[in-house]
Formats: structure tokens, C-alpha cells, sequence
């Protein structure tokens, strides 16, 4: 009896090949969804920038109508933010959610233009729906409406 052995235990456990599929499974899922979180973040920073910037034409026209004018376009976008403080109160954003200051231009009286430059910053090609996931295309508001955004115009 002592020298006898239990032979209906088996030790638990995983083998090095389960533990190998296992490892592999979750770095498959990880590789797809990482670029899907990027585009996803991204997407959303473009549709805040446009919330931003409907915000900030808003207060532009609400200027206007107390000035008999729209602001000059010498002022740097902190500038323009910081005299419509009174019309939009202190939350008026003056970049875009890619932390790039917006572009204002405005001839003072009948128009002005804001716009994003998208991701990379850089003023070029403007965004329009068909090219509405190439993040570092320009988003445009100008007067009254987005001329250049990515969604489909009315």
C-alpha cells in the first residue's frame, strides 16, 4: 500500500500551445481595434469642432447686431474669442479639437469666414462630404452656413 499511486489525478492546468493561441487571439482584436478607436476619436473631434464653431458664429452674429458690424479680421482667433466672451459667455472655444487655433477673416460689414484646419493644421484642400473621413482637410463656415464640412449639404 505504500508504494501505490494515485493514477486518477491529473495535474490542471494550461498547456504553453493554449496559453500561445490565447496570447495571439487578443493580439489580433487589438490590432483591429486601435485604428478603429483612432478613427473614432477622430470623428468625433471633427463633429465637436463644427458644435465649436456654430458657437462661435452665433456669438459673431449676436457682435453684429449690437456693432452694426462684424469683428475685424486682424484679431487672432484668442482675440476674437475674448471680445465675444459677452455674447457667448467664457466657454467660447477658440481652437478646434485638434488644439489648432481656428482661422477668422471678415470684411467687417456683409461676411466673414471661420474656418478649421483640420487635423495636421495646415491651411489646404477643404473637406466636403465625400472626403468627409480625411481628417486633415479644412472645415469652412462662412456667414450663415458650412460651405465646406463633411456633411451633405441641405
Amino acid at each position: 500500500m505504500a508504494g501505490r499511486r494515485n493514477r486518477g489525478s491529473s495535474e490542471s492546468g494550461f498547456t504553453l500551445i493554449e496559453v500561445l493561441i490565447v496570447f495571439a487571439i487578443i493580439a489580433i482584436l487589438t490590432a483591429i481595434l486601435i485604428p478603429a478607436m483612432g478613427f473614432a476619436t477622430d470623428r468625433s473631434k471633427q463633429m465637436a469642432t463644427m458644435s465649436d464653431m456654430r458657437n462661435l458664429a452665433g456669438a459673431i452674429m449676436q457682435y453684429s447686431i449690437d456693432n452694426s458690424g462684424y469683428p475685424n479680421d486682424s484679431l487672432t482667433a484668442q482675440q476674437l474669442a475674448a471680445l465675444l466672451s459677452d455674447y457667448a459667455g467664457d466657454g467660447l472655444q477658440y481652437q478646434d479639437r485638434w488644439f489648432h487655433d481656428f482661422g477668422y477673416e471678415s470684411d467687417g460689414n456683409n461676411a466673414y469666414t471661420i474656418q478649421s484646419f483640420g487635423r495636421d493644421g495646415l491651411d489646404g484642400a477643404n473637406i466636403d462630404f465625400d472626403t468627409r473621413y480625411d481628417f486633415n482637410l479644412d472645415i469652412v463656415f462662412d456667414t450663415t452656413q458650412f460651405t465646406h464640412s463633411p456633411e451633405p449639404y441641405e
